[in-house]
C-alpha cells in the first residue's frame, strides 16, 4: 500500500460544541479524541482543511475550536489550512491562535481583476448582468 497523507475537512460552525469529542460525534465519527489521537501518531503529516473560519466570531461556543488547537499542538504533524474573510484574521488570531501558542502564518488571496471576471462570465453567463452593473462588479471581485 502506498503512503497516503489523511487530510480532513470541516466546516467552522461544526466546532460550535462543548467539546471536540462532540464535534467528531456529530460528524459521524465513533472514535473518542483519544483513539484518533492513537491512530493517527504514526502517520507523520496530516492535513485539516477548515470553511469559513470567521464564523468562529458567530458561535456561541468555541471551545472545541480551543480543543482542537491543543488536539494539533500536541502532535506537530498537523497542518490546518483554514479559509477566512480578512476582516477576522486579526481578532482569531488574538483571541484563539496567539495564546494556544501554535505556528501560524497568513496567506492573502487578492479579489478577482477585471480579466479574471471577464472570463468567468463567458464561462458562467448567469454572472454577465452583475459584471456589467457598475454597482454589482465590486462583489464579484471578493
Amino acid at each position: 500500500m502506498k503512503d497516503s497523507t489523511p487530510i480532513f475537512c470541516i466546516r467552522t460552525e461544526e466546532l460550535g460544541r462543548a467539546h471536540l469529542d462532540n464535534v467528531f460525534s456529530s460528524i459521524g465519527l465513533r472514535s473518542s479524541l483519544s483513539d484518533l489521537e492513537a491512530g493517527f501518531v504514526l502517520m507523520p503529516k496530516k492535513y485539516l482543511l477548515i470553511e469559513s473560519l470567521e464564523k468562529l466570531l458567530e458561535l456561541e461556543n468555541s471551545v472545541a475550536f480551543s480543543d482542537l488547537l491543543q488536539f494539533v499542538k500536541k502532535d506537530n504533524g498537523w497542518t490546518i489550512i483554514a479559509s477566512g474573510r480578512d476582516y477576522a484574521y486579526q481578532q482569531i488570531s488574538f483571541n484563539y491562535l496567539q495564546p494556544s501558542g501554535i505556528n501560524y502564518s497568513l496567506l492573502t488571496i487578492d479579489g478577482f481583476s477585471d480579466n479574471d471576471i471577464q472570463q468567468l462570465c463567458e464561462e458562467l453567463e448567469i454572472l454577465k448582468p452583475f459584471a456589467d452593473n457598475p454597482s454589482l462588479k465590486p462583489l464579484l471581485k471578493n
